[in-house]
């Protein structure tokens, strides 16, 4: 750590590598973050020591350092060397920092000695036409001092640290309590984008044959019984759940360790609110299941791919000699139209079958379940986020 007597650089500016150890051939020791298993830890430390104490430091590096518990000694070495640090963070969706998509944190640090002041930005996200205004628009939010969040957890706003704070001193979702299995589990699909999938009944998914197969990528929260499940499951079906994770997560994993801390704990506010939240998921359940409607659509389409009689001049794109459409012959020989809400075609770059519903307004790989049908998917959706 350097002191103010030894001098250094006026501004120290970087992009350190991203290189786990494991994968160079030679050792990289003598830091305060040789525990951590990527060298740009030791990179920034490094920044760190030749900065001036009067000086300012600003590097880009993995979002992980905001949050993972394998970069705690980063965050620790840098509270302890300087006074002030602020810490932004980007999407890479719809655009990025650079042509490499990787969802990236900008730290810039000042002054010398144990940090008085951590200041974060929501994560951004944004088009590239905003591209030239997104620094300028930054916007941090001051972390209180003896906050309860964790790490360098990013906020909206101060007022979003204090709702935060005081949802915590109440307790989390895992107040429940959680167990390592039983019978009644809240399902969540393990990554995300736009919003967060979440369910107690398994949603039905397809793979590439259009055969129903068990849902993939996917984790549980396990409780004690059925009110409790149904509870909880309205915790992570919410806004606040969304919110937690963009706050700690790194913006596409899904993790059981986020979830179990979502700061909303069911029975911490009394009898009324847990049995509106157990109503709250006997509604959210109800509803989901008729997303399942669209099976009967899929095997429809699914008999009709498998036919080569009605397939093969619907894929080929044939036309009749009066320019219009020819259509499908059944078995006996009469004429065979696709139904009109439903149309299949070929996606022959991962020959994945998809199915578009007109009138909808969404196209969904079947690979990910069926399509949403209520105002309940945006947070609880069982489709893919990507």
């Amino acid at each position: 750590m350097s002191h103010p007597n030894q001098g250094g650089f006026d501004v120290v500016i970087g992009n350190p590598p991203y290189v786990n150890r494991r994968e160079l051939s030679y050792r990289i020791t003598g830091f305060e973050t040789d525990n951590v298993d990527d060298i740009y830890a030791s990179c920034c430390e490094r920044s760190a020591q030749i900065t001036r104490p009067d000086g300012r430091l600003s590097l880009i590096v993995p979002i992980r350092s905001q949050f993972a518990d394998r970069d705690e000694s980063l965050r620790k070495f840098y509270e302890r060397r300087f006074d002030a640090i602020w810490v932004s963070t980007f999407q890479e969706r719809p655009a990025a920092l650079f042509q490499v998509k990787v969802r990236s944190t900008i730290i810039t640090a000042a002054g010398y000695g144990s940090v008085s002041e951590l200041h974060t930005t929501l994560t951004h996200s944004w088009i590239e036409a905003f591209r030239p205004h997104l620094m300028a628009t930054l916007r941090y939010s001051l972390r209180p001092a003896g906050s309860r969040t964790p790490n360098w957890m990013r906020a909206s706003s101060d007022a979003m640290f204090e709702l935060i704070d005081t949802l915590l001193a109440k307790g989390t979702i895992s107040s429940t309590p959680l167990v390592r299995v039983s019978d009644y589990s809240v399902g969540f699909k393990k990554t995300a984008t736009y919003f967060l999938s979440t369910y107690t009944v398994p949603p039905v998914t397809y793979d590439k044959t259009t055969h129903a197969t068990v849902p993939l990528n996917e984790g549980k929260l396990f409780v004690q019984n059925r009110k409790d499940q149904l509870a909880a499951s309205a915790i992570a079906a919410s806004r606040l759940a969304f919110l937690w994770w963009t706050f700690t997560g790194d913006c596409f994993n899904v993790t059981k360790g986020t979830m179990s801390q979502i700061p909303f704990s069911p029975h911490a506010y009394g009898q009324d609110t847990f049995d509106a939240l157990v109503e709250l998921g006997e509604r959210i359940e109800e509803a989901l299941p008729g997303r399942a409607l669209l099976g009967s659509q899929l095997r429809e389409v699914r008999g009709r791919v498998r036919d080569p009689r009605t397939a093969s001049s619907h894929r080929s794109g044939r036309r009749d000699h009066a320019g219009g459409d020819r259509p499908h012959r059944s078995a006996a020989g009469d004429p065979v139209r696709p139904r009109p809400d439903v149309q299949e075609h070929r996606d022959f770059r991962d020959d994945t079958a998809k199915v578009a519903v007109r009138g909808r307004g969404v196209t969904r790989d079947i690979r990910t379940g069926p399509l949403p049908s209520s105002d309940c998917d945006r947070s609880s959706g069982s489709g893919s986020s990507e």
